[in-house]
């Protein structure tokens, strides 16, 4: 009876024990099957933390060429600026050269209007005296001029 007393303590503090490990068993399948779900999610985000990644190294990736570009743009338009108002600073003395110079022009297209005019004076002028002037031509026949006479300074 002893032995059976014995048998059914050691088998009651197995059912106990039994239960115990059940319990834990079961507890431990639940914070297995709750990991599992934390680690669905955690690869979820993961996955989704991933794609996102891509996503703005691309976008950074065109930025850096869309950024190259305005940079150079920009470049170019302060470049432009810098030149354009370089010549806004030159155009003004340009100009008043340019007026100056026309006048001069047009002042020495003026005196050269009046001596052209004094030229064509000067030259009817001349033409007009050498048509009064009496002529001496050169005799090549000398009897012609004659006809055979002698001519004579006795009145």
């Amino acid at each position: 009876m002893d032995q059976v007393s014995q048998f059914q303590a050691q088998h009651t503090d197995a059912r106990n024990r039994a239960k115990e490990l059940s319990t834990v068993v079961q507890e431990a399948f639940e914070r297995r099957d709750e990991l599992q779900r934390e680690i669905k999610d955690i690869r979820g985000n993961l996955e989704k933390a991933l794609s996102e990644r891509d996503q703005l190294a691309s976008t950074v990736e065109a930025r850096g060429d869309n950024g190259e570009l305005l940079r150079e743009k920009d470049e170019r338009i302060a470049r432009l600026s810098k030149e354009l108002a370089n010549w806004q600073e030159r155009l003004p003395p340009l100009i008043e050269r340019f007026r100056v110079r026309n006048e001069e022009a047009e002042r020495l297209e003026a005196e050269l209007d009046e001596a052209s005019r004094r030229i064509r004076e000067l030259e009817s002028e001349q033409t007009e005296a050498a048509a009064n002037e009496t002529r001496i031509e050169p005799v090549h026949h000398a009897e012609q001029l004659t006809d055979g006479l002698d001519a004579s300074n006795d009145a």
